[in-house]
């Protein structure tokens, strides 16, 4: 057996697995039965653009007298000092305002020690929430044995980039609902909520984790607590320009080794997660680097030439004759290869609210499992090594955000 068709095997097993438990878990409907005091703690530095927005949004989707809103003003520049004040006017909430930079962690740590909800929520403010994804976070709390919950990202963008990191949402998102039987291994920090009695049990967010919202439920499930991922969404802008786009990857993938390292023990008791994209991630490079090969090369159209040559054709003639054959032989590579990306079909069907009425979108899984995400994949490696550096570099007491 090749090492490709072993890396396919355990791939297809893993994606099965995934799937079934997908299915298990969106098959659930999500409606809470108590309505519980919440604390919405949100951190911005420089966001005057999308803040207004976000703070609309809280208020629009949860009873007004059942939370309250803390917002921490880290340092901005902006416009962010000025418009708080407005809009604390209208909508009551509290305000914390540092002069100097302190750091994200520190901000909703501060925020917490403040706040008075039985469920915290931590929302950046650059995001949308809803009232659908609050409820089913809510919902998912009620079992005594849930200490966190968060939702995925649905970008706000439009473009071909946007779509393209929506895919790649879908993707994480498939892989963290799988664990919902379980606990999943990660939160989305810009939307997420954890019980307050195990925040306190965890000690709060790490102030030296590059990735605080990973790192969070990795606490809570080596202390444990189950950590659920929601099928609702929340909308927020991401990077238009691939400068942005690497950097915040390069950002992302740093934290996931610093805390591959720091909770490898409980990585090793969940294996499904690491199987799952370090085979999807060697094979869709094989796959890239395979047909990359085969068009690029001469060596097949050299044979082809020697062959119809030595059968008696003139130079010219065996030289045409061998452009069609390196041409068919290319179009049936092409060809068995355009199935790989049907298996990247559900991240794009799980953003499509209604896919029967959108059956185009599937076209999309072409371009991101071909282009988009052999990038991503170079990008992770390159992510996961600076992560092992950052992972002696940061020290307990170190910032990390």
């Amino acid at each position: 057996m090749s090492l490709n068709l072993f890396l396919f095997l355990i791939f297809i097993s893993t994606l099965a697995i995934i799937l079934f438990l997908l299915y298990y878990d969106y098959r659930k409907k999500w409606h809470p039965k108590t309505r519980p005091f919440i604390s919405f703690l949100i951190p911005t530095l420089n966001d005057g653009a999308s803040l207004e927005k976000t703070i609309e949004s809280i208020y629009g989707s949860y009873d007004k007298k059942s939370f309250e809103v803390i917002v921490v003003n880290d340092g901005s520049t902006d416009n962010t000092g000025s418009l708080l004040m407005q809009l604390k006017k209208e909508y009551g909430f509290s305000v914390i305002t540092h002069k100097k930079n302190r750091g994200k962690v520190s901000s909703l740590n501060e925020a917490f020690e403040k706040s008075k909800g039985e469920i915290i929520f931590f929302v950046d403010s650059d995001l949308l929430v809803s009232k659908e994804a609050i409820e089913e976070i809510i919902a998912r709390m009620e079992d005594p044995k849930v200490g966190a919950a968060s939702c995925r990202y649905r970008p706000l963008n439009k473009g071909i980039w946007a779509k393209m990191q929506a895919i790649e949402f879908g993707m994480m998102s498939s892989i963290q609902t799988a664990y919902n039987p379980f606990t999943t291994l990660s939160l989305w920090g810009g939307c997420m909520a954890v019980k307050r009695r195990a925040f306190i049990e965890v000690k709060k967010l790490s102030t030296n984790a590059i990735c605080e919202d990973m790192d969070l439920a990795l606490k809570l499930g080596e202390r444990g607590w189950k950590v659920q991922e929601c099928k609702q969404a929340v909308y927020m802008y991401v990077p238009d320009s691939l400068k942005g786009w690497f950097k915040q990857r390069i950002r992302t993938h740093e934290g996931g080794m610093q805390n591959y390292l720091k909770h490898y023990k409980y990585f090793l008791r969940h294996p499904l997660y690491i199987f799952f994209t370090l085979t999807y991630s060697i094979l869709t490079l094989v796959f890239v680097q395979s047909l990359l090969t085969q068009i690029v090369s001469l060596q097949n159209f050299y044979v082809f030439f020697r062959s119809f040559h030595d059968a008696g054709y003139s130079i010219v003639s065996s030289f045409s004759l061998a452009q069609i054959a390196e041409g068919i032989e290319i179009m049936k590579i092409v060809s068995v290869s355009l199935a790989y990306p049907l298996f990247s079909s559900h991240y794009v069907i799980i953003n499509v609210k209604d896919f029967k009425k959108k059956p185009q979108t599937l076209l999309w899984v072409f371009p991101y499992a071909i282009i988009y995400y052999p990038i991503y994949a170079i990008v992770t490696v390159i992510g996961l090594m600076l992560g092992v550096y950052k992972f002696f570099k940061l020290k307990e007491e170190s910032r990390g955000w």
